[in-house]
């Protein structure tokens, strides 16, 4: 698949905007609007590769024109143990991979795959109040990028986000189109999380 601003903007303000219809935006550092993501109407499907999960919603990921960038179709189990999986594809139904709760490096967490192979994932996050930045990781354990509560300077922007839920995707480098595409759905998984408080990090 081919790159994608979405996919390498060095950091991509993610949040819940009072005066947007769409249930998550994608904003640079700057205020300047460069995407977002829509919920679609939920296309029957089999059942994903790890087994029967109930589904849950269908997401498009746009870009500020409207163009659809990535598809997301969004599985989960509610009953214990909850699990979350997200499948991605691109615009014409390409499979790029998954995103899936279960044990990331022996820890709870999210793996990526890309083509049935282990590529990575959502590292869990550490501490009592949670508040460091959250790291993605490539399949050798090297950081890729980072989920970051915080605008890590103050700006315009930060005062406009003033008490809305928002994280920055920080990231430090491409781990191929894919992996970066992944980091990119990743932050559906943020924002399950602290709509649901079902997260296992």
């Amino acid at each position: 698949m081919q790159p994608h601003p979405l996919f390498t903007t060095p950091q991509l303000v993610c949040g819940n905007l009072p005066d947007s219809a769409e249930a998550l935006s994608y904003l640079d550092v700057s205020g300047r609007p460069l995407g977002g993501v829509v919920t679609v109407e939920t296309a029957p499907r089999a059942n994903p590769p790890s087994g029967p999960l109930a589904r849950s919603s269908d997401y498009e990921i746009r870009d500020a024109a409207g163009t659809v960038v990535l598809r997301v179709a969004h599985d989960m189990q509610l009953s214990p143990p909850v699990r979350r999986e997200l499948t991605v594809t691109g615009p014409d139904g390409t499979p790029v991979g998954q995103v899936a709760m279960g044990a990331f490096n022996g820890t709870a967490g999210y793996t990526f795959t890309v083509n049935g192979a282990p590529a990575g994932g959502i590292a869990p996050q550490r501490g009592l109040f949670r508040k460091r930045p959250q790291q993605v990781l490539d399949h050798h354990g090297q950081l890729v990028a980072e989920y970051n509560d915080r605008l890590p300077i103050d700006t315009a922007l930060r005062h406009r986000l003033w008490r809305r839920s928002y994280y920055v995707v920080v990231r430090h480098r491409s781990a191929g189109p894919h992996v970066d595409a992944l980091v990119l759905a990743g932050t559906l998984v943020l924002d399950f999380n602290r709509r649901t408080w079902t997260s296992p990090v």
